[in-house]
């Protein structure tokens, strides 16, 4: 794997695992204010918002680490 890709791996993963956390995060203050259906709807779109990103930019830096 060229160091340009690995490089391009660790950074979606980085991301993806930001993304985990703001999406725990809001998930418990909501939880923690009796809102736990929103809670747990919102802290669901955030994570899947981040796998469908995620997805977009390793295709993206695939293709571009193969031109």
């Amino acid at each position: 794997m060229p160091a340009s890709a690995l490089a391009h791996v660790v950074l979606i993963a980085a991301g993806v695992g930001f993304t985990g956390m703001v999406a725990t995060t809001l998930t418990r203050a909501l939880a923690a204010h009796g809102r736990t259906t929103l809670g747990l709807v919102a802290g669901s779109v955030t994570l899947g918002l981040a796998g469908v990103l995620a997805v977009q930019a390793g295709a993206l830096g695939w293709v571009g680490t193969l031109s």
